[in-house]
Parts: C-alpha cells; sequence; structure tokens
C-alpha cells in the first residue's frame, strides 16, 4: 500500500504566528508529510498522526475541518519523547460516499496495525470509531475498546456519530468495552442496562471524577480509545455543538489522555466532535 496515494499532505508544513517558534517544538521534531517530502516506508515510526475529515453522518457540521486546527496548536507545544518517532501522515482524501470513507480508514488501519504503528486520529465524527473498529476485526484476537464521552451512541437505524456503538456492540470480535465519563440525565436508561448486563465497565463522570487513578487499568487494557471532546465542560472545550455544562475538567481529560499514552496496549487513539 502507498500511503501517498490516501492522504493530503499537511498544509501547515511549520507553525506559523507564534511567539515562541525554536527548534524544539514538536512541528519541527516530527516527519510531516508534505508535497516536498511524502510518505516513506512507515515501519520506521512508532507514532502516526492521520486527520479524518468526515462529517457527513453527523449532525455536528464542521467537524470535519477540525484536524488542521489542532494541528495548528499541537505544533507549537514542545515535544516530551525524543525517542519517539513520529509521522503526520495528512488528512485523509475526501471520498466520494461516507461508506467509502470508513473502508478507506479501515485499510489504512489495518496497514498501520500490521506494521505496529500506533495511531492517533483526528476527527471527524465520532462514527468514525466505527470504521476504526473494522481493521481491528480483521486482525487475530478479540478487541477491547474504551469510550470517553458525556452520552451512549446507541441509537437504533444507519451508522451515525449516535448510533455507531450498534455494529460494534454486534460483533464478535469485541471482548471488553469500557464507556468512561457518561452523564445519566443524557443517556437511555436501557441502553445502560444493556452494556451492564454484557458485563461491560460504565462508569459514570461523578464516580470517575471521584477518583480518576481507577480508571488507569481500564484504559491500558484497551485496543482502541475513542475519546468525545463533549465529555469535557463547555467551560474548558466549547467547541463543540454538544457541551454541557457539566463535565470532565481539562485536567481529567488530560489525566486519561495520559492513560490512555502509558499503556502499552493501546494501538489506536481517537479524538472526535470538535468543531471549530
Amino acid at each position: 500500500m502507498d500511503l501517498n496515494d490516501y492522504f493530503e499532505p499537511v498544509a501547515l508544513e511549520k507553525p506559523d504566528g507564534s511567539l515562541r517558534i525554536t527548534d524544539a517544538m514538536f512541528g519541527r521534531n516530527i516527519r510531516i508529510n508534505t508535497p516536498n517530502t511524502p510518505v516513506d516506508e512507515i515501519s520506521n515510526y512508532h507514532l502516526a498522526i492521520m486527520g479524518v475529515s468526515e462529517d457527513r453522518n453527523s449532525v455536528n457540521t464542521g467537524s470535519a475541518q477540525a484536524a488542521d486546527h489542532i494541528r495548528a496548536r499541537l505544533y507549537e507545544l514542545f515535544r516530551v519523547n525524543d525517542k519517539l518517532r513520529i509521522i503526520d501522515l495528512g488528512n485523509l482524501k475526501q471520498a466520494a460516499t461516507v461508506n467509502d470513507t470508513y473502508y478507506g480508514v479501515r485499510d489504512v488501519m489495518t496497514y498501520l496495525l500490521n506494521n505496529q504503528v500506533t495511531v492517533i486520529v483526528l476527527g471527524g465524527s465520532q462514527d468514525i470509531t466505527q470504521a476504526l473498529f473494522m481493521a481491528y476485526e480483521m486482525q487475530p484476537g478479540k478487541v477491547n475498546m474504551a469510550t470517553v464521552d458525556a452520552r451512549i451512541d446507541f441509537e437504533e437505524g444507519a451508522v451515525t456519530s449516535f448510533s455507531w456503538m450498534q455494529p460494534v456492540m454486534k460483533s464478535p470480535r469485541l471482548f471488553r468495552y469500557t464507556g468512561l465519563g457518561h452523564q445519566q440525565y443524557l443517556v437511555d436508561r436501557k441502553h445502560l442496562e444493556y452494556l451492564e448486563q454484557r458485563g461491560f465497565d460504565m462508569i459514570r463522570l461523578g464516580i470517575l471524577r471521584s477518583n480518576i487513578a481507577f480508571t488507569e487499568p481500564l484504559l491500558r487494557d484497551a485496543d482502541l480509545v475513542s475519546f468525545d471532546i463533549s465529555a469535557v465542560k463547555q467551560s474548558e472545550a466549547p467547541a463543540s455543538r454538544f457541551a454541557s455544562p457539566n463535565g470532565l475538567a481539562a485536567e481529567d481529560a488530560c489525566q486519561l489522555a495520559r492513560y490512555a499514552g502509558i499503556s502499552d496496549r493501546v494501538s489506536c487513539f481517537g479524538l472526535f466532535e470538535i468543531n471549530p
């Protein structure tokens, strides 16, 4: 597979307009897919960043534009691990249909997993998680998944950002699911009871915030982690159509992401529903 056929090069090769431009910044210490430096042998890298500019199956129109906005800030941070070889693949090319995008995500993710590359996905709407799960279904063994979300996206019907969990939960390859941060008044009780009856861990917001450290083994045991930004309270993450005055604090969100990042099992972390 030639990944250059799947991705648009990154538009912002170097961070601009920053007051802190130094050679130690993240954007100057990773390989970036640009017209002059296309993707090379992917097995040379430990970690790949990929944007998926897709929101056509979501009412959160505008979230497809998030990836480059995230990059603009990410590149300005300072790199913290010099030994980690990182590549930014760019944004997946826009497909003719949403289903084509899902299969494109599946094929790329499968290729990266086969090359032992950990992936950070910048969405886009959260239904992309179902496409990522499709790639895990093509891998040997069972799959463990965790989500951080204020809601449970378990509605009936075709795959959307509110119903993408339906096909995942029906998959015989799913072994363990952990839901973190849901708010009870935003969740249909029957969906919660169904998941609990299957033996899945459902940790509501209040319990999570009372002792966030106990989520570390739950995240450590996941293969795929999907983070909906609406799990963070509106005052600290206002770029979400479904933000709530209640939710995780920014520090909580960072801690959960850190637990996922230090796991030796997590091979994909997706960030979704940010709407610039």
